[in-house]
């Protein structure tokens, strides 16, 4: 029954077989690797993001770069995240918030993906995330040209200056739909935290 299937999982919420499907694939290469799509101008948009854990039950947050176009893009967004020692996927929709710098000119990008950014409990949250970046990633902050740049600029800015352009992603979640294509089943989850299962 759908009840000894959650059991068996690690529990009734999707973060907690979230949790448990990422520790099932502690030793798989890519595994906080998933897609992130969002919309442009009524058209779709996805690339690859990592996901550095959760920073509670139902939000996830990650890190990127000022200048990705994501950051212009909607505030609505859905991951796609595929595990494949144990075969499970998990789409997870919700809201972006995106916490850049205090200088940062956030006016030609979309307000909903800033309105939280200055709430006080993620003062601290960009500064500590940027401490734990190894040297060789925060190197990819400090190049100043851009993918897709022409011509393409290879030269390195300061520090500080890539400190600038480094922010921090948080997605509530609002909805989980979670597949084992191992026992064939999918269950989905609302905002308020309740499941159903369904028939695939």
């Amino acid at each position: 029954c759908m009840s000894n299937i959650l059991k068996r999982m690690g529990g009734g919420s999707w973060s907690t077989v979230l949790r448990a499907a990422q520790e099932a694939n502690a030793d798989a290469k890519g595994r906080d690797f998933c897609q992130m799509a969002t919309v442009d101008s009524g058209k779709p948009r996805n690339r690859t993001v990592v996901i550095r854990g959760f920073y509670n039950d139902t939000t996830l947050q990650g890190t990127t770069d000022i200048r990705s176009h994501k950051v212009t893009e909607s505030s609505d967004v859905e991951l796609c995240w595929w595990f494949p020692v144990t075969e499970e996927q998990f789409r997870l929709s919700g809201k972006v918030i995106y916490i850049p710098s205090e200088k940062m000119n956030t006016e030609k990008h979309n307000p909903n993906s800033f309105k939280e950014a200055s709430k006080p409990e993620y003062a601290h949250l960009r500064a500590d995330n940027w401490k734990q970046m190894p040297d060789k990633v925060k190197d990819w902050w400090m190049t100043n040209g851009y993918p897709g740049d022409s011509p393409v600029d290879t030269s390195k800015s300061s520090e500080e200056e890539a400190y600038q352009r480094f922010a921090v992603f948080l997605i509530k979640v609002t909805e989980a739909d979670y597949f084992n294509i191992k026992d064939w089943t999918r269950f989905i989850w609302n905002e308020a935290g309740e499941e159903e299962q369904v028939n695939v």
